[in-house]
C-alpha cells in the first residue's frame, strides 16, 4: 500500500487503483455460505462508503445477488446455466463466482486468476477492490482490515441463520426501485427514475431499523438516537429532492422542453451522493 500511495502521489491521481486480497479456502467448505454473507456485508459497506465520496457504479455494476433476491424463473435459469454454486462448494470457474455474487465497482469475488493453491483440496480466491475509494488512506485502512478478517476467517460465526434471514440486501432491481419510489413521486416518474438509475432506491432504505451484524464485536448493531435522527433527516431531504425533480421535469415538459436521460441520471446521482454524505449509513456496516 505504501507503493500504491507513492504511485498516487507521483501521478497526482487517486482513481482506478485495484487491490487483490488473495486467500485460500477449501473447495468443499462447510462455512462457504457464512463467507458469502460476510462478503456481501463487506460489499454493502464499500458501496455505501463509495457513494459518500461521490462514486457511482458503471454499466458493469450490479449489487450482489443471493437466491432470495431473485424471481423463481431467474433462479431456475441460473441453476440450468450453472450460474450459481452448490451450497458449501466453490466453483473453480471464475465466471461462476462472478455470476453468483454479481459485480461491484467497489469489490468483486474472483477465482481462477491466482495460480494453484498449496494443495488440491483448496483453491485461491481473491477479493478485488476496484476503485472502491479515492481516499488512499481509507484504502490502506480497508485493505488492512479485510486482510485481518480473511486471516482470522471472521465469518465463521454461529449465527448464520439470523444473518441469512435478516441481512440487508441492497439491490439494483428496477421493479423494486420503481415500487418504492412510487410512494414519493407519481407512477410515471417512478418508472422513469428506476429505469435511469435503479440504485436511487438506496436512499429510501430504513438503515436505522435494519438488523446489521457487527462481525468484529460479535453483536447486532443498535444505532443511537443521534444516528437514527441523522439517517431519517437525510432520507426526508432525499425524498424532497425526488419530488422537486419531478416538479421541475413536469414544468419543463409543459413548456415543450424534453430533458435528456443523461441529465436526469446526473441529477439523481447528485441527490443520491448528497443523501449518502448526510446519512453516513456505511458506518453501520463497518464491522466487517
Amino acid at each position: 500500500m505504501r507503493e500504491v500511495t507513492d504511485l498516487s502521489k507521483l501521478f497526482k491521481q487517486t482513481h482506478s487503483f485495484q487491490v487483490h486480497l488473495v486467500s485460500e479456502l477449501p473447495k468443499k467448505y462447510e462455512k462457504y455460505e457464512n463467507f458469502i454473507f460476510w462478503y456481501k456485508h463487506l460489499n454493502d459497506y464499500l458501496y455505501l462508503r463509495g457513494l459518500e465520496e461521490g462514486l457511482h457504479g458503471n454499466y458493469l455494476t450490479g449489487v450482489a445477488n443471493v437466491a432470495a433476491d431473485l424471481s423463481w424463473s431467474e433462479r431456475i435459469l441460473g441453476w440450468l446455466k450453472q450460474f450459481y454454486t452448490p451450497r458449501n462448494s466453490i466453483h473453480e470457474s471464475q465466471g461462476s463466482l462472478g455470476k453468483k455474487n454479481s459485480k461491484f465497482f467497489s469489490a468483486g469475488l474472483r477465482a481462477g486468476l491466482y495460480g494453484p493453491a498449496t494443495n488440491k483440496k483448496n483453491m485461491k480466491i481473491g477479493i478485488e477492490l476496484r476503485d472502491s475509494t479515492r481516499n488512499m488512506q481509507l484504502l490502506d485502512q480497508v485493505t488492512e482490515q479485510i486482510s485481518e478478517s480473511l486471516e482470522n476467517k471472521i465469518w465463521e460465526t454461529e449465527v448464520l441463520i439470523e444473518i441469512k434471514s435478516s441481512a440487508l440486501r441492497l439491490t439494483s432491481d428496477r421493479p423494486t426501485a420503481r415500487d418504492e419510489i412510487t410512494q414519493i413521486v407519481s407512477a410515471k416518474y417512478a418508472k422513469l427514475f428506476a429505469e435511469i438509475e435503479p440504485t436511487v432506491y438506496f436512499g429510501l432504505i430504513q438503515y436505522e431499523n435494519a438488523k446489521i451484524y457487527d462481525y468484529q464485536n460479535r453483536k447486532w448493531i443498535e444505532p443511537d438516537a443521534e444516528v437514527i435522527t441523522r439517517i431519517q433527516e437525510a432520507r426526508k431531504l432525499f425524498e424532497k429532492d425526488l419530488l422537486d425533480l419531478e416538479i421541475e421535469l413536469t414544468n419543463l415538459k409543459a413548456n415543450g422542453q424534453n430533458t435528456e436521460k443523461e441529465i436526469v441520471k446526473t441529477a439523481l446521482r447528485m441527490s443520491l451522493s448528497t443523501w449518502a454524505k448526510r446519512a453516513k449509513a456505511s458506518e453501520l456496516f463497518s464491522g466487517f
